[in-house]
């Protein structure tokens, strides 16, 4: 793993290990304005790929031995609660 702020492994306080897997995962499966989302399949190789280089080892198997499709429906949750909240926030200023 990284060192952050002269701490390296388990040191890192274990919220930020786990904030750093989630984050990433989350940037990666995101639209941006220089890059189109990556899959939720290709997002989880990375995290598996840098597994113990950029992710602690134990948060990268926890996180991954949640099923790609659990991921997929809370992704698409999160997405139709957004643009609910969106509209409801338009009319709401209307």
């Amino acid at each position: 793993m990284r060192i952050s702020r002269g701490i390296a492994g388990t040191k890192i306080p274990l919220g930020a290990r786990i904030f750093a897997a989630v984050d990433t995962f989350d940037a990666m499966t995101s639209d941006w304005p220089y890059r189109a989302a990556l899959t939720i399949h290709a997002a989880r190789e990375e995290i598996r790929r840098f597994s113990g280089v950029q992710f602690d080892p134990d948060i990268a198997a926890a996180f991954l031995s949640i099923d790609e499709a659990v991921w997929l429906d809370i992704r698409d949750r999160v997405h139709r609660d957004a643009i609910f909240d969106a509209e409801t926030s338009r009319a709401s200023h209307s």
